[in-house]
């Protein structure tokens, strides 16, 4: 199953998007979650973070959330200045 960010309005008892459906195809069935923007404080950097996947497949956005979550590369106290 593939998720996407998708922000969108709700208006005349219809959620329109505003950013993020260019995936999806007239007509096609998509099961949604809602959260209210004004609930959640962080929600826009959290849209504008998720962006950077957006156009990804899921194979690809695992392999750069594994390139990122590896430590084995990084610096320690700055020891390797």
């Amino acid at each position: 199953m593939s998720r996407q960010h998708v922000e969108a309005i709700f208006e005349n008892g219809v959620f329109r998007p505003i950013t993020g459906a260019s995936e999806f195809h007239e007509g096609e069935r998509v099961s949604l979650v809602v959260e209210k923007a004004s609930d959640a404080p962080a929600h826009s950097a959290l849209a504008e973070a998720w962006q950077v996947y957006e156009g990804l497949s899921e194979r690809e956005v695992e392999h750069l959330e594994s390139i990122a979550l590896d430590r084995s590369h990084w610096r320690q106290n700055g020891s390797d200045r």
